[in-house]
């Protein structure tokens, strides 16, 4: 009998955005997928360390992944970071530090170095030359990270409703700004995301509530919560290529998007009438939805476009590729509901089987 496979992890695209990488919880494998076609181009087993929290470098053949010892001890947290080569399957690096399991691994958009999160309550910075950590940054509950579009600023999240912004070249003097000024939450952030220009900041949590906030000032601007999450999943949300729209899966397996002129409009609206941002962004945050797609039985975590093609890729128990019907000469003014190519469980499973016999 054959097993399942389920899909873990979405991979953020490469960056000649040709190709997407998707983990099976079973039997430990990587695929690396075109973007432009509906098949599988390579597997990789990760079958003696597993894999998670994959993460392309500035190379489209090498990788980041968070994995266990491998000892078969119990210890079965990814706490460790290995660079792995996709062209021949090795091991270039490994990189020991966290003791619990890894969360985010971002890479930097100016150089080699690249940022951790755990949940063993470490931020810690490194460097794919060398074994060892740059730089620690303890925080009090479990942290969420983002790096800015021009790779000068990230954000660290404390875990306690509080976001600080570090300058990369200054960081060794702690944080240039603390925001506060979040909508009460008592659940964890589950990742954070800068805007493509860098103006805006997105917080995903473990309940069905995204925050928005000016990543200048910290002024909080929204909040979105008309979406499922009955599960307390880690959901990410995430920007359109063009930064006009925001977009969400959800425990039902639909994807939900949001207007970010909208809600922009509003936040300058309530400014100059003085009201409360908090109140009246929950009041009108169902006026900011624009549309919703339908195509997944189960739980969605991952959505993500492809900045290049304009096209969006989703893991559920499938992996879907999506298309939407009204461009606009790229604007995306009309997603509406859009063309779907979904690579069945039974098909993609298949083809995992027949590379492998190769």
């Amino acid at each position: 009998m054959q097993s399942v496979c389920i899909i873990r992890y979405l991979i953020p695209f490469c960056y000649n955005t040709l190709w997407v990488l998707i983990i099976y919880n079973t039997p430990n494998l990587i695929s690396v997928n075109p973007t432009t076609q509906n098949r599988i181009r390579k597997t990789i087993e990760c079958k003696k360390y597993s894999a998670s929290c994959v993460q392309f470098t500035h190379h489209s053949k090498s990788v980041l992944v968070a994995s266990h010892n491998g000892n078969g001890n119990g210890n079965n947290h990814h706490n460790i970071i290995r660079y792995l080569s996709l062209h021949d399957n090795a091991y270039i690096r490994t990189f020991h530090g966290h003791t619990d399991r890894i969360t985010q691994i971002k890479l930097s958009h100016l150089d080699d170095s690249f940022m951790t999160a755990s949940i063993d309550r470490h931020v810690r910075l490194w460097d794919l030359r060398q074994p060892s950590c740059i730089a620690i940054c303890k925080v009090s509950g479990r942290p969420t990270m983002a790096v800015d579009p021009e790779g000068l600023v990230f954000g660290v999240g404390t875990g306690k409703n509080e976001l600080k912004l570090y300058d990369r070249r200054k960081y060794q003097h702690g944080p240039f700004s603390t925001i506060k000024t979040f909508p009460k939450c008592n659940y964890e952030w589950c990742d954070m995301k800068f805007s493509p220009d860098g103006k805006y900041i997105l917080i995903s949590t473990r309940t069905n509530l995204l925050t928005l906030i000016d990543s200048m000032d910290g002024k909080f601007i929204a909040s979105f919560n008309e979406y499922k999450n009955n599960t307390n999943d880690d959901i990410i949300a995430s920007f359109s290529p063009n930064g006009k729209f925001i977009s969400c899966g959800s425990s039902n397996g639909d994807i939900h998007f949001w207007s970010m002129d909208k809600a922009i409009k509003e936040y300058e609206k309530g400014k100059k009438a003085g009201g409360s941002r908090n109140k009246l962004s929950r009041d009108k945050g169902d006026s900011y939805k624009v549309t919703m797609w339908k195509g997944h039985p189960r739980s969605i975590r991952f959505f993500k476009w492809n900045p290049k093609y304009l096209t969006a890729v989703s893991a559920a128990q499938n992996l879907s590729l999506w298309l939407p019907r009204n461009l606009n000469n790229s604007s995306m003014t009309n997603l509406g509901q859009p063309k779907k190519s979904s690579l069945k469980k039974k098909r993609v499973h298949n083809n995992l089987n027949s590379n492998n016999k190769k």
